[in-house]
């Protein structure tokens, strides 16, 4: 049986937020870059498992998130029994980031700072502000950049 989860991809003019999860031998994420998101709780919808994920990783209230769009569901390379439905949602200003128990921590990037590479660990991976993405989380920013380039846009 597939489980499902959501993912906020959240945007404030060209920032977007992306948090660093906490070192834990049950994550398999552990240490790695992503968006706020998680497993979406039994009746929940994929929207409000989102948007829930999102307030308890960044303590940013939900009902400043704006939404936008909503992607297809993509699937982690090491665990296809997993559905993720990532939402696209942007801010009316750059709110702080409380990190939630789950996180290390948090914070608005600078998207114009990324720059794209590749190596034989990570694959195609972005650096971004001395962090690195890849993964799942770089699969979904780089669909965002190439499909929505206009929520990047909005000043």
């Amino acid at each position: 049986m597939k489980k499902n989860a959501a993912v906020a991809a959240v945007f404030f003019k060209r920032k977007v937020i992306l948090m660093r999860r906490k070192r834990r031998t049950d994550d398999p994420w552990s240490g790695d870059m992503s968006f706020p998101g998680g497993f979406v709780r039994e009746g929940e919808t994929p929207i409000e498992g989102a948007m829930r994920e999102f307030e308890e990783e960044t303590g940013i209230d939900r009902g400043k998130l704006i939404f936008y769009k909503e992607y297809d569901v993509f699937h982690p390379v090491r665990f296809g029994d997993i559905n993720v439905k990532p939402f696209l949602f942007r801010t009316d200003q750059e709110y702080a980031i409380t990190p939630g128990d789950e996180m290390e921590y948090g914070k608005w990037y600078i998207l114009s700072r990324a720059i794209e590479k590749s190596n034989e660990i990570f694959g195609n991976y972005i650096e971004i502000e001395g962090d690195i993405v890849w993964g799942l989380t770089y699969r979904i920013l780089s669909e965002i950049c190439r499909k929505d380039e206009g929520i990047l846009k909005t000043e």
